[in-house]
């Protein structure tokens, strides 16, 4: 179960962010990639976090928010994957952890993996928002995406992947996914 508490004025700006949501309950994986596309954020969806895994060759996102409780890799096996790879790569992506654990043992299991935070279900969908807001400020991602002449809008999307879909070893599931979301 997720909650809502901010005023609609209030939700932050994402905008320039691109978040990887591994969750495999699909109600709550629809519903955090709506708010968080709602908040500007491109989002890219996974029921698996093998699936984000093979998919982090051709994409490397800003942020994860990560369900712990899984099947077959869960998240803190695959935050520790995450932590063992080049930065380059995403080893020293922000990280959230999201948990029906409870938070003695969320607590500790999460800092021992490597993720940056957590939440605890039911998720407070506008906590979830300033956290991601905060740790892409400590990151230094929204300081880049400031930068940027222009925010990334979802038309730009088709531009930005129709070039690369048609150079060699550019995977077009990847970018039916990227334009569909």
């Amino acid at each position: 179960m997720l909650t809502r508490s901010l005023p609609p004025s209030a939700w932050p700006d994402l905008h320039g962010l691109h978040i990887c949501i591994i969750e495999d309950n699909d109600d709550t994986r629809v519903l955090l990639s709506d708010v968080l596309q709602h908040c500007g954020a491109m989002v890219m969806t996974y029921d698996r976090a093998d699936a984000a895994m093979a998919d982090l060759r051709e994409f490397v996102p800003s942020i994860f928010v990560c369900d712990l409780a899984m099947p077959g890799l869960d998240g803190l096996q695959f935050i520790r994957r995450i932590r063992a790879l080049p930065p380059e790569r995403g080893g020293a992506i922000p990280a959230v952890a999201i948990t029906a654990f409870y938070e003695d043992y969320a607590r500790a299991a999460v800092e021992a993996a490597g993720f940056n935070a957590y939440l605890i279900k039911p998720v407070r969908i506008d906590e979830l928002c300033q956290l991601v807001l905060r740790l892409a400020d400590l990151s230094g991602y929204m300081e880049a995406a400031k930068q940027d002449k222009r925010a990334l809008r979802r038309e730009d999307l088709v531009h930005c992947f129709i070039r690369p879909y048609f150079e060699p070893g550019f995977h077009g599931a990847l970018l039916a996914r990227c334009i569909l979301q």
